[in-house]
């Protein structure tokens, strides 16, 4: 990990009185890696409509950030929905997980809009996030919150949290408290056309699931008893699929989740809420 990768990484996990820093859960935030494999994007981020430039001497931090512009069509984008076919089991292995009704999720990132690239006659940019449907991959809920005019070209920062409150009912919903599937996007839309002179740059994008405010209460129910053995199914599925919320001892060392997590978590459990 980069340091440019590190100073994304503010979430905090309060556990046992100790504060442990959690990573960023979005692969190449700072768009600085290329792919390997020939992808004409950054490593993890898959492209919309013409519409992305990677740029050098013009970034947040670091060397490099993204420009959206209007290129084939009236929206323009990129976003984590990077697709492995040669992957079946984890067909979108960029896309992070979260867990659905769980702790908050924080999306984040700067954007910078020149005078000369004014976003005008109805176009916004946003960051925009879409949590997913476990048993199909489709969307379930997107949120976005449209950013309009220009910042002067300064770096103007951009946050937004969702909680579990904000999750409506819809057929399919995924699992309380199990892992889901989740896709940050920065996009550019223009709802009454293309403007060739409107243009955004983003740079530091990033995803954060907080700790939950009981640490063994995984499943983050609020009826008693709120430690049930739902949270021991929650805590082996965050294990499972590699969650950071599983790292329960605050390791650095490779592997990060061993069986020391099990023992964390258990003396958490038997500790209680308080």
């Amino acid at each position: 990990m980069n340091a440019k990768t590190l100073a994304t990484a503010s979430a905090m996990l309060i556990l046992a009185g100790q504060a442990v820093a959690q990573p960023p859960v979005v692969t190449n935030p700072s768009f600085e890696l290329d792919d390997p494999t020939g992808n004409t994007v950054p490593l993890g981020w898959t492209e919309f409509n013409g519409a992305l430039t990677v740029t050098t001497g013009i970034s947040h931090t670091g060397s490099r950030s993204i420009k959206l512009s209007f290129g084939t069509s009236n929206f323009g984008a990129i976003w984590t929905s990077w697709p492995d076919t040669n992957n079946p089991t984890n067909p979108f292995p960029y896309d992070p997980l979260i867990i659905y009704r769980g702790a908050p999720i924080t999306v984040s990132g700067w954007y910078m809009i020149p005078v000369a690239s004014e976003l005008q006659n109805g176009a916004f940019t946003t960051l925009k996030l879409e949590v997913r449907r476990t048993v199909n991959g489709s969307t379930y809920m997107q949120f976005e919150w449209p950013v309009f005019g220009h910042t002067n070209g300064q770096w103007t920062y951009f946050e937004h949290t969702i909680t579990a409150g904000d999750f409506l009912v819809y057929p399919l919903e995924p699992t309380s408290g199990q892992p889901t599937r989740c896709t940050v996007m920065a996009l550019i839309f223009g709802p009454n056309g293309v403007d060739p002179t409107s243009a955004v740059y983003w740079d530091d994008l990033n995803l954060v699931q907080a700790a939950a405010t009981c640490y063994p209460n995984c499943d983050g129910s609020t009826s008693t008893p709120v430690l049930t053995a739902n949270d021991f199914q929650c805590f082996l599925n965050a294990y499972a699929s590699g969650l950071p919320s599983a790292n329960c001892d605050g390791s650095t060392t490779t592997p990060v989740l061993t069986a020391n997590d099990f023992q964390c978590f258990l003396n958490a459990y038997a500790g209680g809420c308080r």
